[in-house]
């Protein structure tokens, strides 16, 4: 996997009112859908939009990923686990993130958002 140019996000942090933002994105190896949320964060990430443009952010994930590098399955996960804060801009590595479909096929997420709320 490549390094991609991502912002600088150390001059956000110092704003007032600060404002923390978060999400949580389908991987590619875990859903169907995966690929598109991928592509998506990685779009808002280089632009430094959507949640990368508040003070601080979080991405929430199955599995720990590096968010500074693109392969070709998307953004690599970071092996053993153990991310190196001096190379990766990890994401935050929450566990099962797969949601079953309830009536008319609304997705039965309720438990995954409140594991992120745990992990917040």
């Amino acid at each position: 996997s490549d390094f991609i140019p991502v912002p600088n996000f150390t001059a956000k942090a110092e704003g007032w009112p600060a404002l923390f933002c978060w999400l949580i994105m389908q991987t590619v190896d875990h859903n169907p859908l995966g690929w598109s949320e991928e592509k998506l964060v990685k779009h808002q990430l280089l632009r430094g939009i959507g949640i990368f443009g508040c003070n601080d952010w979080a991405v929430m994930t199955d599995v720990l990923l590096a968010l500074n590098r693109w392969g070709a399955r998307g953004f690599p996960m970071i092996p053993g686990g153990k991310p190196n804060r001096w190379v990766d801009m990890a994401s935050w590595a929450i566990g099962d993130t797969h949601a079953q479909k309830g009536a008319q096929t609304n997705p039965l997420n309720s438990n995954v958002f409140r594991t992120a709320w745990h992990a917040l």
